[in-house]
């Protein structure tokens, strides 16, 4: 179980030829859409707010 682990799946990251770089890139392109969904999400949820609220 450890030596599967630890292989190495992103192939030769030294001469370039790995997939560690298109990964990286997979990855933070992801993280970034869901980062936009996010923001434009809560942007609607605060414009759906009103100006003031009621004091009880």
């Amino acid at each position: 179980m450890l030596e599967f682990l630890a292989d190495n799946n992103f192939g030769d990251t030294r001469s370039g030829d790995g997939l560690a770089g298109p990964t990286a890139l997979v990855l933070i392109l992801l993280l970034a859409a869901g980062t936009v969904l996010l923001i434009r999400n809560m942007s609607a949820r605060l414009k759906r707010l009103p100006d003031k609220f009621e004091e009880e």
